[in-house]
């Protein structure tokens, strides 16, 4: 399922934000949740769902999945925004193939 969320990490205790991470702290973005739920239970992260930014939008040195727990006002996303959000990936797409990436 595709969703709407702002990234909010944990801090304190035992969670650490990396570097990489910092960027997006506070980023209101779009996720879906193919990586499905954390089953390795020697993870920080065990029993949450793991979700992946779309990359479109999403700088290319932050974490490429986020547990559920660092995200928050979490929502469905919309059929005319996903829509949208096709429509901007084809056209992406597009101006890659044109320049013959």
């Amino acid at each position: 399922m595709w969703i709407k969320a702002t990234v909010r990490l944990r801090r304190g205790g035992n969670w650490l934000v990396k570097p990489n991470a910092e960027q997006i702290d506070g980023k209101r973005h779009i996720f879906h949740d193919l990586a499905g739920v954390n089953e390795r239970p020697s993870s920080a992260y065990f029993g949450e769902v793991e979700y992946t930014p779309l990359r479109y939008g999403w700088p290319d040195d932050a974490p490429v999945w986020l547990a559920a727990g660092d995200l928050e006002d979490i929502a469905p996303l919309e059929v005319d925004e996903l829509s949208q959000v096709r429509a901007q990936f084809h056209h992406v797409l597009i101006q890659a193939g044109s320049r013959g990436m």
